[in-house]
């Protein structure tokens, strides 16, 4: 079985959308501007927040093995500002979007 639609894909259009939406994600685009607040809280620990992005990003569909890796890389980040909270919110955000599980929508 193939999968026409996949011939899209390919490495170079995967990382162009992964750079493409880790300025969306903190710079946002134009006059629109994400608004974080209501994960600002979850954001201190790691496990929390990729559960929150997970249901409401992937509808729950994540791997196990994919959330411990962005669990762990989140946790690795620094935490106790605004802005460093911030910055493993967008993090976590552009890591649930890159995550197979995301790109392919079942």
């Amino acid at each position: 079985m193939v999968a026409p639609e996949f011939q899209l894909t390919n490495e170079s259009s995967v990382v162009g959308y992964i750079n493409f939406m880790q300025v969306v994600v903190s710079l946002g685009v134009g006059d629109v501007k994400g608004d974080y607040s209501a994960v600002l809280p979850l954001a201190e620990t790691g496990q929390a927040l990729v559960d929150e992005l997970n249901l409401v990003l992937a509808a729950g569909q994540l791997s196990a093995a994919t959330v411990t890796l962005i669990v762990g890389a989140i946790d690795s980040m620094p935490k106790g500002t605004d802005a460093t909270r911030l910055n493993r919110i967008y993090a976590a955000l552009v890591m649930v979007m890159a995550s197979p599980e995301f790109i392919v929508q079942k």
